[in-house]
């Protein structure tokens, strides 16, 4: 089992009576795949045991051989994770766009309004929005309530990107009531990729315990 550890052979694990399960990030970074892919692919097919504990999830260490052989026939399949960013600078959508191909596992279509915002999520379907808090048409705000209203099927989570000197009181009331998390400028691509993750992740899992 080392095979599944980590470069100092060691396992970030939690116990659940007698059985030892292995954290779920753990897991996704063995298959290189994104964590809330192991908890969808675990439900859908119904193979590894998903346990809680406290804010930690993890796959069950006796299904990870199991699961290792059985998800690498199904990961070539594995459909990109659609997202959809929309921001008014072109340069800030290229950037995002070359930020997630960068990291694997994603297919980004980039909005400059919130008309075009709006056309792209019932055309592209995003698993994920990526939402600039002011445009030239109106407040980001308009196009993630726009969004809450069109996921009739499943919630779509979302981010709102702001200016660090636009993280005040107002901000955060606004963030609270419509957003899933927020994204300050400037960032970097491993707190994309982290936060993304994090944000599907958690919708998955709500999901799975449902």
């Amino acid at each position: 089992m080392s095979c599944f550890g980590d470069k100092s052979g060691r396992f970030d694990i939690f116990r659940s009576g007698a059985e030892i399960f292995v954290n779920v990030g753990q897991v996704a970074a063995i298959l290189g795949v994104l964590p809330h892919q192991v908890v969808e692919l675990s439900r859908s097919r119904e193979l590894a045991r998903i346990q809680r504990n406290g804010e930690e999830y993890g796959m069950a260490a006796g299904d990870l051989l199991e699961a290792r052989r059985r998800y690498s026939d199904a990961l070539p399949r594995l459909d990109p994770i659609r997202v959809l960013a929309a921001d008014p600078e072109s340069d800030m959508g290229i950037g995002l766009r070359m930020m997630l191909d960068e990291g694997g596992h994603f297919s980004t279509a980039c909005a400059e309004s919130l008309a075009e915002g709006r056309n792209l999520f019932k055309s592209f379907a995003p698993d994920v929005a990526i939402v600039n808090r002011r445009f030239p048409d109106g407040r980001g705000k308009k196009l993630v309530c726009w969004i809450r209203t069109k996921s009739t099927r499943r919630t779509v989570p979302v981010i709102m990107m702001s200016a660090v000197s636009d993280f005040e009181e107002e901000f955060e009331r606004e963030l609270s009531s419509v957003a899933d998390a927020c994204l300050s400028k400037p960032f970097g691509k491993e707190e994309l990729i982290e936060l993304v993750s994090s944000v599907l992740l958690k919708q998955s899992l709500a999901r799975y315990t449902m």
